[in-house]
């Protein structure tokens, strides 16, 4: 059975593919907003953070890692480089080192006060339980680098004239001078999406020079890699390696009969389909802006939000999300013992 694979706590396991049968449905039933509450993002970033899993009592999962000397990427990196003093967070920086997430209810206070005397901090409380843990006595501050962005999905898929009035000029850009097509990412179309993938790591590596931008973009990390060198290629690749077995759905796009631009994501509830990775070549006005509109246009209209992650504190990634006109956040706390 697969959810024998993952032990009741103080016990832990290193997380795993295999369990996947046991976490995915787990997760889309408690159909949180939260990009990280997704078996995907969990997967694909557990080599990165050392995620391992247990059971809680009460059926409640816990996710245990350790972001210490990380930066950005997957669940809530302190951009400011924030420590742990006595018990507080310092300064009004994030804690960052080893740290547990709960998802699901919170346990009872025994079993809670025992975890937070194993870990620096708890990490990704949503709304619910910051309330939660203010009446149990934790510190809890708002972990704002980590708020994701939700936005309309029907506003993606028009870009209204009064909010995208430089974005849909852009798009007219891309598609008024480029023979381009764009079709679902199947299984056929993985090796295509990794030539994008490949020439994305390139250009980030100084091999191409980037495109010019006449506006802040976030569409493929670009901003991210420039401020903090973060690069996220191993993990897209990988998730490019197992699309259908994470259950990811994405979008290649073409000019002429070569891929230029991809994106891949995933459903995180029935209304919220969350964008994992985007990358695309340089040398395309607009193209980034065209993979925004064009992927919002493919999803079924029974998604309301588009979750596009978060902006990690970074002040480019930051305005370009925000250029975007989020609808609201999905709202993050950190929460450590006083």
């Amino acid at each position: 059975m697969t959810k024998d694979l993952i032990p009741d706590y103080p016990e832990s396991a290193e997380l795993s593919f295999e369990m996947r049968p046991a976490l995915d449905p787990y997760l889309r039933e408690i159909g949180s907003q939260l990009s990280e509450y997704s078996f995907g993002t969990l997967y694909l970033f557990r080599k990165k953070y050392k995620y391992r899993a247990a059971w809680l009592p009460g059926a409640s999962l816990l996710i245990t890692g350790d972001d210490k000397g990380q930066h950005g990427g997957g669940v809530g990196d302190d951009p400011a480089g924030g420590n742990l003093a006595g018990g507080n967070l310092a300064g009004g920086n994030l804690a960052s080192g080893k740290f547990f997430m709960i998802i699901n209810e919170l346990p009872a206070g025994d079993v809670l006060d025992a975890v937070f005397l194993r870990y620096t901090s708890m990490k990704s409380v949503d709304e619910a339980q910051a309330e939660e843990l203010k009446e149990r006595g934790y510190l809890v501050t708002e972990d704002r680098d980590n708020f994701d962005y939700l936005y309309l999905r029907s506003e993606l898929a028009d870009y209204p004239a009064g909010k995208y009035r430089k974005k849909r000029a852009l798009v007219r850009a891309f598609t008024e001078n480029n023979d381009h097509k764009v079709y679902p990412l199947t299984k056929e179309r993985v090796g295509d999406a990794l030539v994008v993938l490949e020439a994305w790591q390139a250009g980030q590596a100084g091999t191409k020079a980037a495109e010019p931008r006449s506006e802040p973009d976030e569409g493929t990390s670009q901003y991210v890699v420039e401020q903090a060198g973060i690069n996220d290629y191993l993990s897209a690749k990988e998730a490019l390696a197992k699309t259908d077995e994470l259950g990811l759905t994405g979008m290649v796009v073409y000019v002429g009969s070569g891929p230029v631009a991809y994106c891949l994501g995933e459903e995180l509830e029935p209304e919220t389909f969350v964008i994992h990775y985007e990358k695309g070549v340089y040398g395309y006005k607009g193209l980034k802006q065209f993979v925004v509109q064009a992927f919002a246009k493919s999803l079924p209209e029974h998604y309301k939000y588009i979750n596009r992650e978060q902006d990690l504190g970074l002040p480019g990634l930051r305005e370009a999300k925000m250029g975007l006109r989020p609808a609201k956040f999905v709202k993050q706390y950190r929460a450590v013992r006083k």
